[in-house]
């Protein structure tokens, strides 16, 4: 792979920031279109949460930050829709928008373990400083993994180890959801 070499002229970095931006936007509108339309269609409002975390691909060793939310179906099965976005410092840098089937296969008191299948439009922003049949700049990404929640009142810390089929790469993703309806309900002390 090779590495980008970056200028820091004013004008290309004030087009590229606009460019960026640009880009966040309309991923942005996506996530949010995703957001609502599986928020109005399902119950359970109470139990749904939004948070924020961090993404670590150890192909690439790339970092990305992103936004999620969590919408429960039934008892079991969950939708989460997503968004991840690897900034210009990482070797791939690129945005992820879509979202997750999760499925719980264990409960225990405050955790809950699950599976989870994930289906994303990945926009590749640098896919041409690559060659290869499949580096492209729009792409479908599957993913598949198992992860790990915990309750809190209304705080929901997770963690989710995951393998990208279409990139063949393994990535881990941490962060902390919170449940707003979750707040406002009475919560016993766990001593009792």
């Amino acid at each position: 792979m090779n590495d980008r070499t970056w200028s820091f002229a004013p004008a290309k970095s004030f087009l590229y920031f606009c460019l960026q931006f640009k880009l966040l936007l309309k991923a942005g509108l996506l996530f949010f279109f995703i957001l609502v339309s599986t928020s109005l269609t399902f119950a359970q409002q109470e139990s749904r949460a939004y948070g924020i975390g961090g993404v670590y691909d150890f192909q690439t060793n790339g970092l990305g930050l992103g936004v999620r939310a969590y919408i429960p179906i039934t008892d079991r099965f969950a939708v989460s829709p997503q968004l991840a976005w690897f900034p210009p410092f990482n070797k791939i840098h690129e945005v992820y928008v879509g979202a997750a089937a999760q499925y719980a296969i264990y409960f225990m008191t405050s955790w809950h373990f699950y599976a989870l299948g994930a289906v994303y439009y990945d926009r590749w922003q640098n896919a041409g400083d690559f060659h290869g049949k499949i580096a492209k700049v729009n792409n479908i990404a599957e993913e598949g993994g198992v992860g790990i929640m915990r309750t809190f009142g209304c705080l929901k810390p997770f963690f989710e180890a995951r393998y990208d089929v279409k990139w063949k790469e393994a990535n881990v993703q941490a962060g902390i959801m919170i449940s707003f309806g979750d707040c406002f309900q009475p919560h016993l002390c766990p001593a009792y």
